[in-house]
């Protein structure tokens, strides 16, 4: 299932859904997708720090024509308030339309979403992504199967980038890519003063698709602090 909302000003029931199958089916040249991950069943979560970044781009893209979908079918729960960018009211919503509803009001522009997992279909895409359309996927997620799926979204787009970005108790990364290629294949990656390949981040990190959660596979991160197994600071 996904959603598009588009404001102002607020438009009626049958625009919203007339918007929601065209916003789907086309995704504009600048799409910008938040995706996360728990492990053990693929689910995509939109983590803590995901609901900042998307705030984030609608602030970066005000008066610019850009794509900014959510991909999160988890639901608020009563304890994500407090330290994810969600209020009281949200609770029992899906995350990702919750957070579209309320960004597409504050800053007065389309933000879509989708509730369905982040995992390849039978039509081979992905959930908020067109196979040939050029785009980012921000990945806020804390482990290996969630990011596992965001770079096998990579093979055969090398026009949609990678960036991977978390924290741990004393450290941290960023990391963006695009391309699964041999080191010796990135010769060429610069085409005048314009980089157009670079490794994905699970090259740069392969680690990154090893992890092992050090938490349950059904506690999120607002759970985890409660058990302490993470630090405020966690992502």
């Amino acid at each position: 299932m996904s959603r598009n909302r588009n404001c102002p000003p607020r438009p009626s029931s049958a625009a919203c859904s007339r918007t929601k199958r065209r916003r789907e089916e086309n995704a504009l040249h600048a799409t910008h997708s938040l995706h996360g991950g728990q492990p053990q069943d693929n689910r995509g979560r939109m983590r803590r720090t995901g609901g900042f970044v998307a705030e984030a781009l609608c602030r970066l893209y005000t008066g610019r024509q850009a794509e900014i979908v959510l991909v999160d079918h988890d639901r608020v729960e009563h304890h994500n308030p407090l330290r994810q960018n969600f209020l009281a009211r949200d609770v029992g919503r899906h995350k990702s339309e919750a957070l579209a509803e309320r960004l597409c009001e504050s800053y007065g522009r389309s933000v879509g979403y989708t509730v369905r997992p982040f995992r390849r279909e039978e039509n081979g895409n992905y959930p908020g992504i067109r196979r040939y359309n050029p785009g980012v996927i921000i990945g806020c997620v804390d482990n290996a199967q969630a990011r596992r799926e965001m770079e096998d979204c990579l093979e055969n787009r090398p026009l949609l980038w990678l960036i991977d970005a978390g924290n741990g108790k004393n450290w941290g990364q960023v990391l963006i890519g695009n391309r699964h290629m041999e080191w010796q294949e990135y010769k060429n990656a610069f085409r005048g003063n314009i980089c157009h390949d670079l490794p994905s981040p699970a090259a740069q990190r392969p680690e990154l698709l090893r992890a092992a959660p050090e938490t349950p596979p059904d506690i999120d991160c607002a759970a985890a602090l409660d058990l302490l197994d993470q630090e405020p600071t966690i992502n």
